[in-house]
């Protein structure tokens, strides 16, 4: 990014500078593995499982974070919204109490990725392509920093957040929730009978449901505000992640190709719920300086993003067809 100097693009690779330094090898990124089941193991187990591996993934990120690795942030944040959607895919069969427990709890530990991200992806998806269209300009350079030193101070915060008692306390909480099968507790017998039935025939159910919810909120796409595309892209989101997780009881290769055509509706709406944020804090940090140079870029920055999501909303409603008309594979 134009006006990144040597140091600040170290520190982005995983480094701190000082007598603490962190080396990068012990800073690298921890990606989230397909989980693979045998059909006929209850899904009582196979939730249990989904939570081992899912909280694994969110602690295996904490030293990145520690050092300030973006992409670290990045996995946490997939981590638990994998759990949350596995969690919803499930809903209708855990017990009320249950579910608020747990998934309340996961978005306690979200709260505290929130902020970093946003300065994360301002930085990297919305400041970054226009530094690379605009080279060289003075008020982008001084946007650039006045973000970057907004980032930094933000992943202190997470750096001290995520040392806490109080975040030690809830990811242990989540780890008994899912180790105890916390899910059976104040249910039905209907519930229990549910979660001993085997992943392989209820996969398909889950991933129905996931879809029909995803379809429901995709009609009309052309009439929907900004709010209700961004919960499409949540609802598209807990779909993908349900098939991610349950893959292995369907033709892998059919669940592949359904799973990219998602994503490239799930990169449209990403995009656009990017510049919709964006504009935002870009305009608060207008908003907070007289410094008529940041002013300036963040007219440029929005007036850039505005054309560029503009010629991109055709694709969308292209990707959006492929979608709604799409063969479906379970």
């Amino acid at each position: 990014m134009t006006g990144r100097t040597s140091e600040d693009g170290e520190r982005r690779l995983g480094k701190r500078h000082g007598p603490h330094a962190v080396p990068v090898l012990f800073a690298r990124p921890v990606r989230a593995k397909r989980p693979v089941f045998a059909s006929g193991i209850p899904i009582d187990t196979a939730l249990r499982d989904i939570g081992r591996s899912g909280l694994a993934h969110f602690i295996g990120n904490m030293q990145a974070v520690s050092a300030e690795t973006p992409e670290a942030v990045h996995q946490m944040r997939v981590a638990l919204r994998r759990l949350r959607s596995i969690l919803a895919a499930f809903k209708p069969n855990i017990a009320t109490a249950q579910y608020r427990l747990a998934n309340n709890q996961l978005k306690l530990l979200s709260g505290t990725l929130e902020t970093p991200r946003n300065w994360d992806v301002l930085a990297e998806e919305i400041l970054l392509p226009v530094c690379n269209a605009v080279p060289g300009d003075e008020n982008l350079r001084r946007l650039v920093a006045m973000v970057e030193s907004e980032r930094q101070a933000a992943y202190r915060k997470l750096g001290e957040d995520i040392g806490t008692s109080a975040c030690r306390a809830t990811v242990l909480s989540l780890g008994h929730w899912f180790e105890t099968h916390a899910w059976r507790e104040s249910g039905s017998a209907e519930q229990a009978a549910w979660f001993a039935r085997p992943v392989g025939e209820v996969a398909r159910i889950l991933v129905a449901r996931s879809h029909r919810k995803a379809k429901q909120r995709s009609r009309n796409f052309g009439t929907l505000s900004p709010p209700e595309r961004h919960e499409l892209r949540i609802a598209l989101k807990r779909l993908r992640y349900t098939i991610e997780f349950l893959a292995s009881q369907f033709d892998v290769g059919a669940a592949d190709f359904y799973l990219k055509r998602l994503s490239l509706l799930l990169n449209d709406l990403g995009y656009a719920n990017d510049v919709r944020t964006a504009r935002i804090v870009l305009r608060e940090l207008a908003d907070s300086t007289d410094d008529g140079a940041i002013r300036r870029a963040v007219t440029l920055v929005l007036d850039w993003h505005k054309h560029n999501r503009a010629s991109r909303e055709t694709g969308s409603y292209k990707h959006m067809r492929r979608f709604r008309q799409a063969k479906i594979f379970w």
